[in-house]
């Protein structure tokens, strides 16, 4: 996917995006992609030859998609600074 010559999207390799308003392509519309990054101003979402062809538009958000830290409580971090398995 090739985006506007002069804006940079400013996304990294893995990051989540969701594509609306693509002409042809339609079932592209709605869903969410990770990405890979092929330039400042391209990535790609994967394989695509399953889909109609693309005509033209469309536009790219990117999704915060939710991860589960493990951590510590304050009491025992401040306790234990360090992972017992730290080295």
């Amino acid at each position: 996917m090739c985006l506007h010559e002069e804006k940079r999207h400013n996304l990294n390799d893995g990051d989540t995006v969701s594509l609306r308003e693509v002409k042809g392509m339609s079932e592209i519309n709605g869903r969410q992609f990770k990405i890979e990054v092929k330039s400042p101003h391209s990535f790609t979402i994967g394989d695509t030859r399953e889909f109609s062809n693309y005509e033209s538009g469309g536009i790219a958000t990117e999704m915060k998609v939710p991860f589960e830290i493990k951590s510590f409580d304050l009491e025992k971090s401040l306790r234990y600074p360090y992972p017992p398995d730290a080295k």
